[in-house]
């Protein structure tokens, strides 16, 4: 007798347990979310990067052979695979060879320096397949920084005048967003590459410098042809 009374509260237990628990689910979710609502619903995850407008400079500036485009995070692979390479690398100050990770990272902290007006950045993209071929900007001056003018190519492009063309796309946009009078490039005197390159563009060199624990360089300005 004793032991189907045990039985018997047994199974009200259990039974008053699935009721509670039912009841304690309903209210969870009909009810609670409406009295704490901080505790049920998050805020919309927002990525790192929004697409920054810190002035009225040109989202596109399309040439015959090339389009420069401002940087956005679905670049970044395509960044990677183009910038990873020997010929590249070298005259950049970047480690030999980069991970997604560390491109990801530049390029963020690049991101962020253009929200701040501190860089004047495109991504040179070919017009004949919009295949991201290369970098190219122009810093806002620091007398620490190595030069303001820089500019990378894959090499499959080099020698096809891209270079100059992306040139004559970002200095005259540069310049009408600044009215600066002119900005300046260092390039390392091993590479006469970047120095001629440069010197077809229209920069004028001025002067060479010399350090004790790092190779030489050429600066070299280009001025404003709207102020000469």
């Amino acid at each position: 007798m004793m032991f189907e009374k045990k039985k018997k509260y047994l199974k009200l237990k259990v039974i008053l347990g699935l009721i509670l628990i039912t009841a304690f689910s309903i209210i969870s979710y009909f009810y609670l979310p409406k009295i704490f609502p901080k505790l049920f619903y998050k805020k919309p995850t927002i990525t790192t990067y929004q697409y920054s407008k810190p002035d009225n400079r040109p989202t596109e500036i399309k040439g015959e052979n090339i389009t420069l485009k401002r940087l956005r995070p679905e670049y970044f692979k395509e960044y990677l695979k183009m910038i990873n390479h020997p010929k590249v690398l070298k005259p950049l100050y970047m480690p030999k060879k980069i991970t997604f990770n560390w491109i990801k990272e530049y390029l963020n902290y690049q991101l962020k320096r253009e929200a701040k007006g501190k860089t004047f950045l495109y991504i040179i993209f070919h017009n004949e397949n919009d295949k991201l071929i290369g970098s190219i900007e122009i810093r806002k001056y620091k007398p620490t920084d190595n030069g303001q003018f820089a500019v990378w190519l894959n090499p499959k492009y080099w020698g096809k005048g891209i270079v100059k063309e992306a040139f004559n796309l970002i200095a005259p946009a540069y310049f009408k967003l600044t009215n600066e009078d002119k900005f300046i490039a260092h390039v390392e005197m091993w590479n006469l590459r970047s120095y001629y390159a440069l010197k077809k563009c229209g920069f004028k060199l001025v002067k060479t410098l010399h350090y004790k624990n790092k190779p030489s360089r050429y600066l070299l300005e280009y001025t404003n042809p709207l102020k000469k």
